[in-house]
């Protein structure tokens, strides 16, 4: 029983020994450390980098810069003592601005600020506005867009709803970093419409919007019960595989024939799975029915309903070739009577590693990724598929379905 009284008397006391300590910075010094010198600063899109000599100050901590940015948010920037750099970036604007850099003490005693006036470059969302197209397009429109930076940029096409507002449900969202691309609303009636086009990047900084009153260029979906893979003999009644192309799917359940079932379940429908040792630059040949006027068609990857965990990873073509042909050589080789119409490659939206999926990632991936064919692009009758790579580098392909469309 002594022992117990004494257990808890102790704990009572460490209890209240831990209720008087106050969490504050190691330090209490109050004096300031000498500001920086030998200041350079270098512009960069949306900012500029701020060189300089730390001061010789023992109790010197970090060095921040303090800033008002062009929509009047006071930010500040840190760098630790180890370093001479601060960054400033994510301005909207490529006007002139002060910054106020501090030397700050252990005790978070600042030294008097140094003022320094930078110069950013235009920042990315409007050197990519600059650039900016929209036209009509089959089925809605086309944006077109530079970005000389490679920043990551976040690119909206609105729809009219009717009545002077916009549906926002319909808006097309395209998230990416390539240097220059195009992407486009579709699935609209050839009526006129009201679009409105603006990008905007991750800090929020948006550009002005345009806009612009188009009729979209008449568009169906093929209809995929005239679709066959390889080449139709002289009556139709039969169809060969090329030489070169793959020829068999995994299973019984992983026929090539469903990438164009209208199926997005893999259980119970399956998909299309080549076999395992079709190889990961593997080819296949899919017959339209007719030549056709193609405008855009869309990939569905295997898992985009009910495996997540196959979005943008194992055997899931992330980059292929789309050629076109209305006489091809029976021999199989991709000669005269092919023409090469595009490569295309899936960019993941959030840019996260293989396997960890996004919000933005799983919409994607069951939106369907779309690729729109060059306005160019003559009927063809045939589509070849020369696949490059795979998400995961596997030795063969799965799809869960093909959409084409055009006139």
């Amino acid at each position: 029983m002594w022992k117990l009284k004494n257990l808890v008397v102790v704990s009572i006391l460490l209890i209240a020994a831990c209720k008087q300590d106050k969490l504050g910075p190691i330090a209490t010094d109050s004096v300031a450390p000498k500001v920086v010198t030998g200041i350079v600063t270098t512009s960069i899109p949306g900012g500029a980098k701020i060189t300089y000599a730390l001061p010789d100050s023992k109790n010197l901590l970090y060095v921040k810069a303090v800033y008002e940015s062009p929509a009047g948010v006071v930010k500040e920037v840190k760098s630790s003592l180890y370093d001479n750099t601060v960054t400033i970036q994510g301005l909207g604007s490529a006007k002139p601005i002060d910054v106020k850099l501090y030397s700050v003490s252990q005790g978070e005693t600042l030294s008097e600020p140094v003022i320094v006036n930078i110069k950013p470059d235009v920042p990315p969302v409007l050197a990519a506005f600059a650039t900016l197209t929209l036209d009509a397009d089959f089925g809605g429109a086309t944006a077109t867009y530079k970005n000389p930076s490679g920043a990551n940029l976040v690119y909206t096409i609105l729809v009219g709803d009717g009545s002077g507002g916009w549906n926002e449900k319909i808006s097309e969202v395209l998230y990416t970093s390539t240097k220059q691309g195009s992407f486009g609303k579709t699935g609209l009636a050839a009526t006129p419409t009201k679009f409105g086009l603006f990008v905007r990047d991750r800090w929020d900084n948006h550009s002005d919007t345009i806009f612009k009153t188009l009729t979209p260029f008449f568009e169906k979906q093929l209809d995929k019960t005239k679709f066959h893979l390889g080449l139709a003999n002289a009556t139709n009644t039969s169809w060969s595989i090329l030489p070169g192309d793959i020829s068999a799917g995994y299973s019984a359940a992983y026929t090539l024939d469903k990438m164009y079932d209208g199926i997005l379940t893999e259980n119970p429908a399956g998909l299309a799975h080549s076999l395992t040792s079709a190889g990961q630059n593997c080819t296949f040949t899919l017959d339209l029915g007719l030549s056709t006027k193609l405008s855009r068609y869309k990939y569905y990857m295997r898992g985009i309903i009910d495996q997540p965990t196959y979005i943008y990873n194992f055997a899931n073509p992330s980059k292929w070739e789309i050629w076109g042909s209305n006489a091809p050589n029976p021999n199989g080789s991709f000669d005269s009577s092919w023409t090469l119409i595009m490569t295309n490659e899936v960019i993941k939206p959030s840019g996260s590693p293989l396997g960890t999926l996004t919000v933005d990632d799983r919409a994607a991936a069951l939106a369907g990724i779309e690729f729109r064919f060059p306005a160019n692009t003559p009927p063809y009758r045939y589509i070849r598929w020369k696949n490059i790579a795979t998400f995961a580098n596997l030795s063969y392909i799965h799809i869960q379905e093909l959409t084409f469309f055009g006139q």
